[in-house]
């Protein structure tokens, strides 16, 4: 449980690396919370449309303004872990360039995300799956 938050702790901290275990839980809590505001705002009388929430009662624009003010306030963590997610496989920050090539560098990253880190310490910090 403390991976999951742990972006946030490190909020401006884009120095050393970051687990799968980190990246990944970071971006499940954010799917959670995606999904728990969609339900919530069907639940409302919401209407998914162009995958905004529109319609239904006032309680439906409440959700859409608490969960952008949350994607907001997630923007610079969500980034942060990016990079050390790549400084975990040895690669520099830079990589989340490639982001803007069409379809490969959506790919392209998901393979960096999902790839094993390297073992031991790199030149961005030690490895964070051994304990302190």
């Amino acid at each position: 449980m403390n991976t999951i938050f742990a972006p946030y702790r490190r909020y401006f901290e884009i120095a050393g690396r970051s687990s799968r275990t980190e990246y990944w839980g970071f971006i499940g809590l954010i799917l959670m919370l995606w999904a728990g505001a969609v339900l919530l705002g069907y639940a409302f009388g919401g209407r998914l449309e162009k995958g905004a929430l529109v319609g239904g009662s006032a309680m439906v624009d409440v959700v859409n303004m608490a969960y952008t003010l949350f994607v907001l306030g997630s923007l610079i963590p969500s980034l942060t872990v990016s990079i050390r997610r790549l400084h975990d496989a040895g690669h520099s920050g830079f990589w989340m360039l490639i982001y803007f090539v069409p379809l490969i560098g959506g790919l392209f990253m998901l393979y960096m995300m999902l790839k094993t880190g390297d073992l031991g310490s790199n030149a961005y910090g030690p490895d964070p799956r051994v304990p302190y």
